[in-house]
């Protein structure tokens, strides 16, 4: 027999951001990739990581794509253990607390903290200062952890878990995306072909060993996602491919999940039109 269904069960089902209607139509995620050659290089070239990281934040909204949703999570995870280790390394190695974030804000910003010298710079130490130096931290958890927490959050609102964020080729896309970012920067700044960037160039920093610190947690987080993948589920080919094909299907499901409300499954083989009758 055919199990009720209650309407509060009904509701529980349907709610939720994942599985409301909506009016505009996503736009597949494929579609954004010719008009990249179009993007201003100044939005680009030049610029820090996290800018390349917002970009792809941006991209989801005109998208919704899934792949797009736990790249983001991922990369952000990577980010924010590179970027915090690397000041948690420069207050330990130079005693400089936070200078780097100081330093790398916008320059409206920079000018009411940092006194530049011709061969140094200092730190102002006044009220107005460190009003500045506070909205700067605001402004470095908005872009950084709650970001990642928002789309986490949009993770969750489908159903889904860090099981199905760590997919291969989530972990495999968000790895040489940030390669990418290097060698972008290695070729344009010196003329190499370096996968690891190293260079003042991008950052204003007092030492590029920065850069090894920020790629150690980094290299750690990508090394544990492929760690409990390998232990838990093992490298299962026909399950989730490291291929191409299963973005194309990670895509494809969400689009045809997006706009529609999930179904109450019963063990019965009735469909859910039974509970009319």
């Amino acid at each position: 027999m055919c199990q009720a269904i209650s309407p509060g069960t009904l509701s529980k089902v349907e709610s939720g951001p994942s599985r409301k209607q909506s009016w505009i139509k996503p736009i597949p995620l494929a579609a954004l990739l010719p008009l990249l050659p179009f993007l201003p290089s100044s939005f680009y070239l030049n610029r820090g990581y996290t800018v390349w990281f917002h970009l792809c934040s941006l991209a989801y909204i005109p998208t919704r794509s899934a792949f797009l949703r736990k790249f983001v999570v991922l990369q952000g995870v990577a980010i924010c253990a590179g970027w915090y280790a690397a000041i948690v390394n420069e207050y330990i190695s130079d005693g400089n607390f936070c200078h780097a974030l100081y330093r790398n804000m916008p320059q409206s910003l920079v000018d009411q903290i940092v006194v530049q010298h011709e061969d140094r710079y200092e730190m102002r130490n006044t009220n107005t200062a460190w009003v500045y130096k506070f909205l700067c931290h605001v402004v470095d958890i908005l872009g950084h952890p709650v970001i990642v927490y928002i789309f986490w959050r949009i993770h969750k609102s489908y159903g889904e878990t860090w099981k199905d964020l760590l997919s291969w080729p989530v972990i495999i896309m968000a790895w040489h995306f940030s390669r990418l970012w290097s060698l972008v920067h290695s070729v344009y700044n010196k003329g190499t072909w370096d996968f690891w960037y190293f260079g003042h160039d991008v950052y204003v920093l007092n030492d590029t060993s920065v850069y090894l610190t920020a790629y150690i947690a980094e290299g750690l987080c990508f090394g544990a996602a492929v760690t409990w993948k390998l232990l838990f589920e093992g490298l299962v080919i026909s399950e989730d491919p490291v291929v191409l094909s299963d973005l194309v299907q990670m895509e494809s499901k969400a689009a045809k999940e997006d706009p529609k409300p999930m179904l109450v499954h019963s063990e019965s083989a009735c469909s859910t039109s039974s509970i009319m009758g």
